[in-house]
């Protein structure tokens, strides 16, 4: 083998892997074997402690990492006191576990999601201005009585649209007119700060309970939640672009049958898994409900007289169908 202005370890790297041989360095001598014979041989060496302070990651999940590179004779525990890991080693396993802890304990990204729930006539979502690039997301709409059926009869299906915005600022005056004219009404808006790669849930809504027995008679309390409810879970790639797995669930209890005993609730789910750049807006729609209002007009003391007073009032029916929109703003937060 030849070799022009090579460093003597490099040299002795590839002629050694050219000839399925390894070698480890110790104080003042370098022992060239198989690789395997090497492994047993750093078995033999005596042990040592050390602890492994964390300053981001989890010991916890850190200690499995760790785990599955010690030897036979080596140990390690979690100390979460101090946010640690001792490990009980020989010296050239302490190396590697070493440049492991080095690659991993480094900070990790978080992403600030910012949500916003508006309730507006369904008829008015097409003049938002809204990029809808994904269309015909089907999600079963489940209504369940659950007092007597633990578990939801399906009763029907919604079709829910994904869609952007570059910015929620870009809107924000348009749906503060649709408010002010009673088109529109913001139910929520909350945020929340979650780190890369781990799930971040917000729920707007109310919680309520409803008694019933358990198999020894006993009166229990069972609470149900119902409103807004959103399961975010933010990637950061290297284009600082965020992909979002979402999954958002709209229910609503329905106040008749709440009132004779029996609540229902009408439950819409939607998942989906949209890429969207750094602060810019995702948008959920297709959470359609129909509301139906009665109004009575007539002559004042006139209208209220039993049978007779039908002749003087007129009552009207109006059906309107809102839409909920949710609006999702993920940004990732700089030091």
């Amino acid at each position: 083998m030849r070799l022009h202005n090579v460093p003597w370890r490099r040299a002795l790297e590839i002629i050694l892997r050219a000839s399925g041989y390894a070698y480890r360095e110790d104080p003042g001598v370098i022992r060239v074997d198989t690789a395997e014979n090497l492994d047993k041989q750093d078995y033999d060496l005596p042990v040592s402690s050390k602890i492994y302070r964390l300053e981001f990651a989890d010991p916890n999940r850190m200690l499995d990492k760790i785990t599955a590179m010690l030897s036979p004779k080596g140990k390690a525990h979690v100390d979460v006191r101090t946010n640690s890991i001792v490990v009980t080693e020989v010296a050239p396993v302490h190396d590697r576990v070493e440049q492991l802890v080095r690659l991993l304990d480094t900070p990790t990204p978080q992403v600030e999601i910012m949500v916003r729930v508006v309730d507006m006539d369904a008829q008015i979502t097409k003049s938002l201005g809204i990029d809808w690039t994904l269309q015909g997301l089907e999600s079963r709409i489940l209504r369940a009585d659950v007092n007597v059926n633990p578990q939801p009869q399906v009763a029907g299906f919604g079709v829910f649209n994904i869609g952007t915005v570059p910015s929620l600022a870009q809107i924000s005056a348009t749906l503060q007119m649709l408010e002010e004219s009673g088109k529109a009404q913001t139910i929520s808006a909350p945020r929340v700060s979650a780190i890369d790669n781990e799930e971040a849930k917000i729920l707007g809504g109310q919680r309520f309970g409803i008694p019933s027995l358990d198999i020894s008679g006993n009166t229990v309390i069972q609470f149900y939640e119902v409103g807004t409810k959103l399961e975010v879970v933010p990637h950061i790639n290297s284009l600082e672009e965020i992909t979002m797995e979402i999954r958002a669930e709209v229910s609503e209890l329905d106040r008749a049958s709440a009132l004779a005993g029996r609540p229902i609730i009408t439950t819409s789910e939607a998942e989906s898994k949209v890429l969207v750049k750094d602060a810019n807006t995702v948008v959920i729609g297709g959470f359609i409900r129909r509301r139906e209002s009665k109004t009575t007009r007539g002559i004042p003391i006139l209208k209220s007289i039993p049978i007779l007073g039908a002749l003087f009032r007129e009552s009207t029916t109006s059906i309107e169908d809102r839409e909920l929109l949710i609006f999702i703003t993920p940004t990732i937060i700089r030091s």
